[in-house]
């Protein structure tokens, strides 16, 4: 049997998924708002995001975060808005909303 080496990482160091909630003492209420207000090149080494429950019970709607929260931008981004308060929340958050089909397809035709 072949020896594979392994390297154990601390959780709450730069890029890993407690680093957030690490940087402000584990309170999750501070560490959500700070994590919804950090810049795209601050997980640019973060691939994972680990959010416990407390912090979970703290993320507000996430239209609510604006345009200002990249990582907003991006968790709305990745999903297709359905609802008229979903669709409210890309505008929100200044995403553009994927209408291309309907405009394609121009009004529809006089019977």
């Amino acid at each position: 049997m072949a020896e594979t080496p392994i390297r154990l990482h601390p959780t709450v160091e730069r890029g890993a998924p407690y680093r957030y909630i690490a940087e402000h003492g584990w309170a999750p209420e501070q560490a959500v708002s700070a994590l919804f207000a950090k810049e795209a090149a601050d997980f640019e080494h973060t691939p994972l995001i680990k959010l416990r429950g407390s912090e979970r019970e703290k993320v507000k709607p996430l239209s609510s975060y604006g345009a200002g929260s990249w990582l907003a931008r991006q968790l709305l981004a990745s999903t297709t808005p359905v609802t008229m308060s979903e669709r409210l929340a890309f505008v929100r958050c200044g995403l553009a909303l994927d209408d291309s089909e309907e405009a394609s397809e121009g009004p529809p035709a006089p019977t």
